[in-house]
């Protein structure tokens, strides 16, 4: 499951999924939900935030990787 992946792997993991779906034409926020319930996921700065997040949430390492190619 998703809890079983390391702290800063899930940050990885959500900004990948959030840069992959806002990317999209019409997506520019993204909600993770179990059950019907906003779960709180972790941001770069290490907070935890029960809200849709957008690419900028997690710009910090979208530019990292830009760096890199």
């Amino acid at each position: 499951t998703f809890s079983d992946v390391a702290g800063s792997d899930q940050v990885l993991a959500l900004g990948q999924i959030v840069a992959t779906l806002t990317s999209l034409p019409d997506v520019a926020r993204v909600e993770f939900r179990r059950g019907g319930e906003l779960l709180e996921v972790p941001i770069p700065d290490g907070s935890l935030v029960r809200r849709p997040v957008t690419r900028v949430d997690y710009a910090s390492l979208l530019s990292v990787g830009a760096a890199n190619r």
